[in-house]
């Protein structure tokens, strides 16, 4: 019996375990470029410039800014899908990096960028997603910044 790699009418079953394993190893991917962009961001220090790791397969960036400096920045580029906006306002900074007492003012910035969106061989093929994905983290003292602050 031949392994059916396509969606495959006579095993149902067996297409949503392909997928459901596909899925799997693409997460176990992510979750391992997360733990190096944590890694490379404990040598840098806020202002200097980024550190970027790119592959034909995806783009890992990670640098230190003060909240000041990103307020400045207005965006953050990638050299492959796009660019995120980032808010101006000088209060916003001010509250995310006084949180616990601490003022430290300095913002951890991730960006990931996959041009092939590697969940674009979905289980159901009429929700393909063609386009790329790109994320952004803004973090502080070890705690994600979210747009509830």
């Amino acid at each position: 019996m031949e392994l059916c790699t396509r969606k495959c009418s006579f095993y149902p079953s067996l297409n949503l375990l392909i997928y459901q394993k596909k899925r799997g190893v693409i997460l176990s991917a992510v979750k391992s470029m997360e733990t190096i962009q944590d890694t490379l961001l404990t040598k840098k220090v806020p202002g200097e410039r980024a550190t970027s790791i790119t592959t034909a397969s995806f783009v890992l960036s990670v640098s230190k800014q003060t909240a000041s400096n990103l307020i400045e920045m207005q965006d953050i580029s990638s050299t492959k899908s796009g660019s995120f906006q980032l808010p101006n306002d000088v209060t916003f900074y001010q509250n995310v990096t006084t949180k616990n007492n601490q003022m430290n003012g300095v913002i951890d910035i991730q960006v990931t960028d996959i041009p092939v969106n590697p969940f674009s061989s979905n289980f159901d093929e009429s929700e393909v997603v063609t386009s790329g994905i790109m994320g952004l983290k803004l973090k502080t003292n070890e705690d994600e910044i979210t747009g509830g602050h």
